[in-house]
């Protein structure tokens, strides 16, 4: 089973930037800065200043992965208000909890998590994660091998 899974960095990309624009969480001007210096140059300044622009129009209490979902306005609220929220049904702000509950001590000690005090905390998508370097720019070729050889996957 492959979650969360990436295809290809290139077409990747570019579809998350389009993705953005055509749903106007990004402006023109964001956009076509992203397609010209983001798509051929990603280390550079000018893809960096873009990209903080695209972070700042996002804002931090849209979902990317539930874009028409309720906004996440409040991360302080009560275990109590979360539990009557929930009982409604979806929680926007769950996620804000989740990353506050795996980053205590006594849970992470429980789940064998964090042994080597990492000087940071955990969060859904950290700095290793964006910096990591080694991974291959298409997983297209791995992919075309898994079902040549007939194994049965799940991509969602």
């Amino acid at each position: 089973m492959i979650g969360n899974g990436i295809l290809n960095d290139d077409t990747d990309i570019k579809g998350l930037f389009d993705y953005l624009w055509s749903h106007a969480l990004i402006s023109d001007e964001t956009h076509l800065g992203l397609q010209k210096y983001c798509l051929t140059n990603s280390s550079s300044k000018e893809c960096s200043d873009f990209s903080n622009a695209m972070d700042t129009e996002i804002g931090d209490n849209i979902d990317p992965y539930n874009i028409y979902g309720p906004l996440c306005l409040d991360s302080n609220s009560s275990s109590t208000e979360i539990k009557n929220k929930k009982i409604y049904g979806y929680y926007p702000c769950g996620s804000h909890y989740v990353r506050k509950y795996l980053n205590l001590p006594k849970v992470q000690e429980a789940l064998h998590a964090n042994t080597t005090k990492l000087p940071f905390p955990w969060s859904t998508c950290s700095p290793v994660i964006t910096q990591w370097i080694d991974s291959p720019p298409s997983m297209i070729p791995i992919y075309k091998r898994l079902i040549a050889s007939r194994l049965q996957i799940l991509m969602f």
